[in-house]
C-alpha cells in the first residue's frame, strides 16, 4: 500500500498528528462539548471523532457516518470489496474510515474500540493491513478483553453455559475471500449467513450501507473477524456449535500474504470468484502442507470453471452456484456447506495460537511489544502462585482478612451508633477509635507478602497500565473457572429467596472467596498504607509507603459488558450533567472532590439529607447569606443617611421661612410618605437580587433552594424594622421640633423689643452732639436694659413631673398582660423608690433543680446586659442637650420587650418581668427628669436674654463707635452656628461610615455572614488560647463579641490614622457645601441685608445641618457689616474652623471619640452579626441562620455541652457529649422543657421545633471545641463547682492546627 495513500486518508480525516503520536483512551473519553451535543456533521475531519463517540456510545450506526453536506454517488456495478469509481469529495468508506482510526490510536484504545465492537456485534479487526513500513499486524493484545458467554447444543445440562475469553476459545475457523471481481456480494451474504431468522444484523460493513459503495483506499488487506456463538434454543440458532468467521476485504491475488495466512489457519475458505480469473494458480497455496477444504462461489457455471475443476481435482460439491436463486435458497446453501465443513474436519484455532502462524509468515503481533511481554512476565510472576484462590488470599493479602471486616464494623458503628447504650457519646466513641488503633496496629505487625512486593515494584513501573491489563485478565481468567457458574446458580436461587436463604447466603460467601481481581490487590495496598499513617510513631514503615497513593489511583477496575440501551441513558444523563456543569468554573476539581466526599459521608452515616456539614452545602449558605447582607447592608445605610436628612429638615422647620403655608405635621406625613416609597423599593430591589441569584446559579445556590422564601421573608421583615425604626426617629424629631418652636417665639419677641431698644438708645446718643465717653455709654445701655426687662412679661417653663409621665407608659406597655400584672402593678405607688443599687431578681422563676444555677446565671448575664444598654440610651440622650420626650421611654420599654421575646425559652414568670421593667424605668426616670429639669433651666426665656447681655451690650458700643464688626460676626457664626451643626452631623455620620468601612473594606471578610465572623472569632481567641477568654466567651457571649467587634474596629481604625482620615474626609464634605452655599448666597440680589444673607446660607443647609434659631437671630441683630467684606470675613472663619477641627481630631483619644457618638459602630456590627440571639437548646452557641427572618435556627460548629456548665446527674461529672453526635445517637436528655422527663436526643424537634441540628458523628464534626474542653477541663470544672469531665484519649491528641483546620 503506498505511504501517500495513507497520508492523504489521514489529511483529509484531520489524524495526521496522530499517527506518530497516538490518540489515547483518555483523550476519546475527555467530555466536551462535542462528545454531549448533537451536531450535523460538516467536514472529513469530524467523521473519525463521530465514530468514536457512536462507538463508546454502543450504537449500532457508530459506522454510519458520512458529512451533512455529502451527494448521492453514483451506483456501481460491483460488490463492497471491489475497486469502484463512484467517489465523492466529501464521502469516505467507513472501513477506511476504521482503519485510520487503528492506525491512529495507543494499544489500549484499540483494544477499548475492538471491545465495543464486539457488544455491538461488528466484525473486528483480526488482521491490520499493510502501513508504511510494508508491515501487516494481527491483534490479539487488542481483542485480549472480549469475553464471550454462549451455550453451544453439545452441552449435556441445557442450563450450563460457556463464558470465556475469546482470545483463548479454541473454535474452528471459517475463512471467506475473493478472486478478481464478483457481482455477489460477500459481506452482504455473511451478513445474512449469521443472522437468525428473527433479527438481521450488519456485522460486516457492504456495499449497500452509508458510504459503503465509496472505493476503498487503505482498507483493502484488511481480515476482519467475527464470531456466531449459539444461544441454546434450537429455534433461533443458525449453527448449534460456535465457529468464528474471517473475512478478507479485496482481491487474493494482491493479498498473498493474507490468503496464505487464511488457509493454513482455517478449517474451510470460501472463494468468492470471477468465472474469467478462477485459476489453480492463483487458488492453490504453494507454502501449505494440506489445503483446507475449499469452496467457490460464483454466479454461474462455465468451461473455464470445468477446467479448474480437474487441475484442482474438487468435486462438485466443492462449488455453490447462486443462478436465479433469490439470496435466502443461496445462504442456505452456504450455510449447508458450512456446517459439513466443521462437521468433517475437527481442525480449530485459537487467535493465541493464530499469532504463532502469523509470526511465521513475518505478520506482526501486537502483543509482541518489548513493554507489553515485560509487564506479562511481572504479572505472570504473580498469578503463577495462584492454585488455590481462597488460600492465596489468606496468605499473600492478609490485611483484607477478619482484621478488615472488623474494622468496617467498626467505622459502620463509628458513624451509626447503634450500641451506644447508655455510655456517653464521646467515651464511646473514643473506645472505638481505640479499638481500631489496636486493629491497625495487629495490621502493622504483619509482613508486607513477597505478592505485594512484586505488585507495588510492577505498578511503579513505565510499563504500569499493561502490567495492570495482564494481571486482571489472568485473574479473570482464574476466577472464571469458577464465579460465572457460582453466579448462575445465585441467580436461580434468588427466585425464591425466602426458600432458599441458606444456600443464597452460602453461595454468597463462594462467590466473595472466590473472586480474585485487582481490586483486591490496590485494597490490600490501600490498608498498608492506612495502618502506616495511622500510626505515625512508626516512621520507618511509612516512609517506606509515602509514595502509595500517588499509585492508588491507577487502579483499573474490571469492565463489565453494558446494554445499548443502558448506554444510550447514560449518553443523555452525560448530557444532563453537562448543561449544568457548563455554568460552572470547569478548573475546579477540588469542588467536585469535595462534593464526592461529602456524599460518601452521608453515605456510611446512612443520611441523605440537606446538612450544614456538607462543605459544599456550607459554602452555598455562606455565600448566599454574604450577598444577601450587603443587600441588607446597602439598604440600612441608604435609610440611616435618608433618616438623618429627613430628621434635620424636621428640627430645622419653619427657622428661616414661614411655616404657616406647610405645618410641621405636613412635613410630618410627607416625610412618612416618601419613606415608605424609598423602603417598599428597596425591599422589591432585594427581592429581585434573590431571585436573579437563584435564577443564574451562583455558588451552587440550588444546594439552598429551601432557604429563599426565608430570604425574600428577611428582605420584608427589613423594611418593617426600617418603617418602625425611621417613624420612632421622625416622631420624636416633631415632638422636640414642636417643643423648641413654642420657646423660639418667645425668644424672638425679646429680643426683637430688646433689639428696637437698643437701636433708639443708640439714636439718642448719636443725636447728642457731645462725644459720649465709655463710661457713659455704659450707664446709660445699663439704665435702658434694666428699664426694659421690667416692662417684659415673662412666660415661666414649667417643669413636668417625667417620672410620673414614665410610669404612665410603663402601665401602658404592661396593660395587656392581663389581670394578675394590674394587681402586682397596683401595689406599686410610683418609681421613687425603684431602680435603687443592683437589680435582684425575683425568686420562684425556675423550674427544675437540675438546671437552676445555670439559669439563673442566664438570667442574671441577661439582666446586666440589658440594663447597661438601657444606661447607654440614657446617657447618649443627656449628651444630646435636648428636652425630654416620651419616645425616649417608649424606646427603652420597646428594648426590654425585645429582649424577654429573645430569651423566651427562660420562660420567664410574668413578676421578674415586672421587677425588670422597674427597677430600668426607676433609675430611667430619674435622669430623664434630670435633662428635662436641665432643659427648662437653660431655655429659659428670661436666661437666654440675660446671658445674651453681654452680646447687646458689645454690639452697642460698636455701633456707636462705628466699628467694622464683619470679623467679630463671622466668628460668631462660626462659633455659634456653623461649628455645633458640624460637631452634630459628624456625631451622628461618622460612626455609621465607620461600620461601612468595616462591612464593606478589608475586614468584609469578617464580618460578611454571621457564619464567616464566628468563625473569625474563634480563631481569634484559639490564637491567645487562655482559659479566662473562653470563660468569657461562654458565659458572657454578647459582651464578648462587643469587645471583640470594638477591638476590631479599634485596631483598624488607629491604624495609619485612618479614623483621622474619615473624620476629614467628612468635615471636607460639608466644609465644600458650606463654602458653596456661601458663594450662591453673596450672589443671591433678593437678600441684599445680613440677615437675609445669613438665613439664606442656612437653609441652603438645612437638610445636612442643625441650627439653633435663637443663635441666628442673635448674629442678624445690630449688625452693621458690610455683605461683601462679612462674606470675605465668614470665609476665613470657615478656613478657620476646618483647621480647629482637624487639630481637634488629631488630640482627642479614640475611646473619647466613640463615646460621643450618636450611632456607636461597634453596636451596629454587633447587630449585624447577632442575628436572631437565639442559642442552641443544648450547648447555647448562638444561632447562625443568615436574614432577619428563617424557619429554623442552626449552629455550624456546637460545642461540648459541658463547657455550659451541663453535669451528669449522679456524677456531677461535666459532659462531654456533643448536640450533633447526641441527636445521631440514641440517648435520652431531661431538663425543664422536658417537665424533667427523658426525652429522646433523636426526637428533640419535638421539644425544640424551631431547631435544625444535623446528626453529624464524623471524629472532625467539632474539633475545635474538643480542644478546648481536654485542655481546659480541669478549669472548667473548677469555675462551674463540679467534677472534671472524662476526656476521650482521641481528643487528648487533637492538635491546635486541627482544631483551627476544623473551622
Amino acid at each position: 500500500m503506498p505511504a501517500n495513500d495513507i497520508k492523504k486518508i489521514l489529511e483529509n480525516l484531520g489524524l495526521m498528528e496522530y499517527y506518530d503520536k497516538k490518540l489515547t483512551l483518555h483523550t476519546v473519553l475527555q467530555i466536551d462539548k462535542n462528545s454531549v451535543t448533537d451536531v450535523s456533521v460538516q467536514s472529513l475531519s469530524d467523521l473519525p471523532w463521530l465514530f468514536l463517540k457512536r462507538l463508546i456510545m454502543l450504537q449500532r450506526t457508530a459506522r454510519s457516518v458520512k458529512c451533512s453536506s455529502s451527494d448521492g454517488t453514483e451506483d456501481s456495478e460491483w460488490d463492497d470489496d471491489q475497486e469502484n469509481k463512484s467517489d465523492c469529495p466529501q464521502s469516505v468508506n467507513p472501513l477506511d474510515i476504521l482503519i485510520a482510526i487503528f492506525l491512529c490510536s495507543d494499544s489500549f484504545l484499540q483494544q477499548e474500540m475492538i471491545i465495543k465492537m464486539s457488544m455491538c456485534q461488528f466484525a473486528v479487526p483480526l488482521l491490520l493491513p499493510y502501513s508504511d513500513n510494508n508491515q501487516i499486524t494481527l491483534m490479539l493484545w487488542a481483542m485480549r478483553d472480549i469475553v464471550k458467554k454462549y451455550r453451544p447444543h453439545s452441552l449435556s445440562d441445557t442450563s450450563a453455559f460457556v463464558e470465556e475469553r475469546i482470545a483463548l476459545s479454541e473454535l474452528p475457523l471459517v475463512s471467506f475471500v475473493r478472486l478478481g471481481r464478483c457481482n455477489i456480494s460477500k459481506s452482504e451474504i455473511l451478513n445474512k449467513l449469521l443472522s437468525n431468522p428473527q433479527q438481521y444484523t450488519d456485522t460486516f460493513v457492504h456495499f449497500n450501507m452509508d458510504c459503503g459503495n465509496i472505493s476503498k483506499k487503505i482498507s483493502n488487506g484488511l481480515v476482519e473477524m467475527a464470531w456466531y456463538l449459539p444461544c441454546g434454543n434450537k429455534n433461533i440458532d443458525v449453527f448449534p456449535e460456535p465457529v468464528a468467521i474471517a473475512n478478507l476485504r479485496g482481491d487474493i491475488q494482491n493479498f498473498e500474504t493474507q490468503y496464505t495466512f487464511l488457509c493454513e489457519a482455517s478449517t474451510a475458505v470460501f472463494v468468492f470468484f470471477e468465472s474469467q480469473l478462477l485459476d489453480s494458480q492463483l487458488i492453490s497455496v504453494p507454502s501449505q502442507k494440506s489445503m483446507p477444504q475449499l469452496f467457490l462461489v460464483g454466479n454461474s457455471n462455465n468451461e473455464n470453471i470445468k477446467a479448474t475443476v480437474h487441475k484442482l481435482n474438487l468435486k462438485k460439491s466443492n462449488f455453490i452456484f447462486k443462478d436465479r436463486q433469490n439470496d435466502a435458497d443461496f445462504v442456505e446453501k452456504i450455510q449447508s456447506k458450512l456446517q459439513d465443513a466443521i462437521k468433517n474436519n475437527n481442525h480449530k484455532m485459537s487467535v493465541v495460537r493464530l499469532a504463532e502462524i502469523a509470526r511465521n509468515l513475518g505478520i506482526l503481533v501486537d502483543e509482541d511489544a518489548e513493554e507489553c511481554q515485560c509487564a506479562k512476565v511481572s504479572a505472570h510472576e504473580i498469578t503463577s502462585k495462584i492454585n488455590d484462590i481462597v488460600q492465596f488470599k489468606k496468605e499473600e493479602l492478609s490485611l483484607q482478612g477478619e482484621i478488615l471486616i472488623k474494622l468496617a464494623k467498626l467505622e459502620k458503628e463509628e458513624c451509626q451508633l447503634k450500641k451506644v447504650g447508655d455510655m456517653s457519646v464521646q467515651n464511646y466513641k473514643n473506645d472505638l477509635l481505640m479499638q481500631k488503633n489496636k486493629l491497625r496496629e495487629d495490621q502493622c505487625t504483619k509482613d508486607m507478602s513477597t505478592t505485594m512486593s512484586c505488585f507495588i515494584k510492577a505498578i511503579s513501573t513505565p510499563e504500569r497500565a499493561y502490567f495492570l491489563k495482564w494481571l486482571r485478565i489472568a485473574l479473570e481468567n482464574k476466577s472464571h473457572e469458577v464465579l460465572p457458574q457460582l453466579r448462575e446458580l445465585y441467580k436461580q436461587k434468588c427466585k425464591d429467596v425466602c426458600g432458599n436463604k441458606k444456600e443464597i447466603a452460602e453461595l454468597d460467601k463462594k462467590i466473595s472467596n472466590s473472586s480474585l481481581g485487582v481490586e483486591h490487590f490496590i485494597r490490600e495496598m490501600s490498608q498498608l498504607y492506612e495502618a502506616a499513617v495511622s500510626l505515625p510513631e512508626d516512621a520507618l514503615y511509612r516512609k517506606q509507603l509515602e509514595h502509595l497513593p500517588k499509585l492508588c489511583v491507577n487502579g483499573t477496575p474490571p469492565m463489565a459488558p453494558v446494554s445499548i440501551g443502558y448506554s444510550e441513558s447514560v449518553y443523555a444523563l452525560k448530557k444532563h450533567i453537562m448543561e449544568i456543569f457548563k455554568d460552572y468554573n470547569p478548573s475546579d476539581i477540588k469542588e467536585f472532590l469535595q462534593w464526592t466526599k461529602d456524599l460518601w459521608t452521608a453515605v456510611k452515616f446512612e443520611k441523605f439529607i440537606f446538612s450544614f456539614r456538607n462543605s459544599l452545602v456550607a459554602d452555598a449558605y455562606i455565600k448566599l447569606c454574604t450577598e444577601y447582607n450587603s443587600w441588607d447592608w446597602t439598604l440600612r445605610k441608604q435609610m440611616h443617611t435618608w433618616a438623618l436628612e429627613a430628621e434635620t429638615n424636621i428640627l430645622n422647620h419653619g427657622k428661616f421661612e414661614s411655616s404657616e403655608q406647610c405645618t410641621i405635621e405636613d412635613v410630618h406625613c410627607h416625610l412618612l410618605r416618601e419613606a415608605e416609597s424609598e423602603l417598599s423599593k428597596g425591599q422589591d430591589e432585594i427581592i429581585a437580587k434573590i431571585q436573579s441569584y437563584y435564577e443564574q446559579g451562583e455558588g451552587h445556590v440550588e444546594l439552598v433552594e429551601s432557604y429563599r422564601q426565608d430570604f425574600i421573608n428577611s428582605a420584608k421583615s427589613l423594611k418593617t424594622e426600617l418603617s418602625n425604626s425611621i417613624r420612632i426617629k421622625l416622631d420624636a424629631a416633631v415632638s422636640r421640633r414642636n417643643g423648641m418652636m413654642k420657646l423660639e417665639g418667645i425668644k424672638k419677641t425679646y429680643m426683637d423689643t430688646m433689639e428696637k431698644k437698643v437701636l433708639n438708645l443708640l439714636k439718642n446718643c448719636r443725636e447728642n452732639k457731645s462725644d459720649m465717653s465709655d463710661s457713659v455709654l455704659n450707664e446709660a445701655f445699663e439704665k435702658m436694659w434694666q428699664e426694659t426687662v421690667r416692662t417684659l412679661s415673662y412666660t415661666v417653663l414649667k417643669p413636668q413631673d417625667i417620672m410620673t409621665r414614665v410610669f404612665h407608659h410603663l402601665r401602658k406597655n404592661l396593660q395587656p398582660r392581663g389581670s394578675s400584672m394590674a394587681q402586682s402593678l397596683d401595689k406599686v405607688k410610683d418609681l421613687h423608690n425603684q431602680g435603687h443599687g443592683n437589680f435582684v431578681s425575683p425568686k420562684g422563676n425556675f423550674f427544675s433543680k437540675f438546671w437552676n444555677a445555670q439559669k439563673i446565671k442566664r438570667v442574671q448575664e441577661m439582666s446586666k446586659k440589658l440594663i447597661r444598654d438601657c444606661w447607654e440610651f440614657v446617657e447618649r440622650k443627656k449628651e444630646c442637650k435636648d428636652d425630654y420626650d416620651d419616645t425616649y421611654i417608649r424606646e427603652i420599654l420597646n428594648m426590654i420587650d425585645e429582649k424577654l421575646k429573645a430569651h423566651e425559652d427562660l420562660k420567664l414568670k410574668e413578676d421578674f418581668e415586672l421587677s425588670l421593667k422597674l427597677y430600668i424605668c426607676g433609675f430611667a426616670s430619674r435622669e430623664f427628669q434630670k435633662i428635662h429639669n436641665q432643659f427648662i433651666q437653660e431655655s429659659n426665656p428670661r436666661t437666654t436674654l440675660e446671658n445674651a447681655k453681654q452680646t447687646y451690650h458689645s454690639d452697642f458700643i460698636d455701633l456707636y463707635r462705628e466699628r467694622d464688626q464683619c470679623q467679630k460676626k463671622a466668628d460668631e457664626f462660626m462659633s455659634n452656628c456653623l461649628k455645633p451643626a458640624l460637631e452634630r452631623y459628624i456625631s451622628e455620620n461618622l460612626g455609621m461610615e465607620m461600620a461601612d468601612k468595616m462591612v464593606t473594606g478589608e475586614n468584609s471578610a469578617i464580618f460578611g455572614s454571621r457564619m464567616t465572623f464566628q468563625v473569625s472569632v474563634l480563631k481569634n481567641i484559639l490564637y491567645e488560647s487562655k482559659f479566662q477568654i473562653y470563660l468569657h466567651f461562654i458565659e458572657s457571649y454578647e459582651s464578648f463579641v462587643k469587645k471583640f467587634i470594638f477591638d476590631e474596629v479599634k485596631k483598624h481604625f488607629t491604624t495609619e490614622n485612618r479614623m483621622i482620615k474619615l473624620e476629614e474626609s467628612l468635615v471636607n464634605e460639608v466644609i465644600s457645601e458650606i463654602t458653596r452655599a456661601i458663594e450662591e448666597s453673596e450672589q443671591d440680589s433678593k437678600k441684599n441685608d445680613i440677615k437675609g444673607f445669613i438665613e439664606n446660607i442656612c437653609k441652603k443647609l438645612e437638610n445636612r445641618l442643625v441650627f439653633p434659631k435663637d443663635a441666628v437671630d442673635k448674629i442678624s441683630t445690630l449688625n452693621n457689616a458690610n455683605q461683601k467684606k462679612f462674606t470675605e470675613c465668614l470665609q476665613f472663619s470657615v478656613k478657620d474652623m476646618d483647621k480647629s477641627l482637624k487639630a481637634s481630631f488629631q488630640a482627642r483619644m479614640f475611646q473619647s471619640k466613640i463615646r460621643h457618638l450618636q450611632t456607636k459602630p461597634q453596636d451596629v456590627l454587633f447587630k449585624r452579626v447577632q442575628g436572631c440571639g437565639k442559642q442552641c437548646p443544648f450547648c447555647k452557641a448562638p444561632c447562625e441562620a443568615g436574614g432577619e427572618v428563617h424557619t429554623k435556627h442552626f449552629v455550624s460548629i456546637h460545642r461540648p455541652e459541658g463547657l455550659g456548665c451541663c453535669s451528669e446527674i449522679y456524677s456531677d461529672k461535666l459532659v462531654t457529649d456533643i448536640c450533633t453526635t447526641s441527636v445521631h445517637s440514641d440517648s435520652c436528655f431531661k431538663c425543664h422543657d422536658t417537665n424533667d422527663q427523658w426525652h429522646p436526643y433523636k426526637e428533640y424537634s419535638k421539644i425544640y421545633p424551631d431547631w435544625r441540628i444535623d446528626p453529624d458523628c464524623s471524629a472532625e464534626a467539632s474539633a475545635y471545641w474538643k480542644y478546648v474542653m481536654a485542655k481546659f477541663n480541669e478549669e472548667f470544672a473548677d469555675e462551674y463547682d463540679v467534677e472534671p469531665a472524662y476526656i476521650p484519649s482521641s481528643w487528648e491528641s487533637i492538635t491546635e492546627a486541627q482544631a483551627k483546620e476544623s473551622l
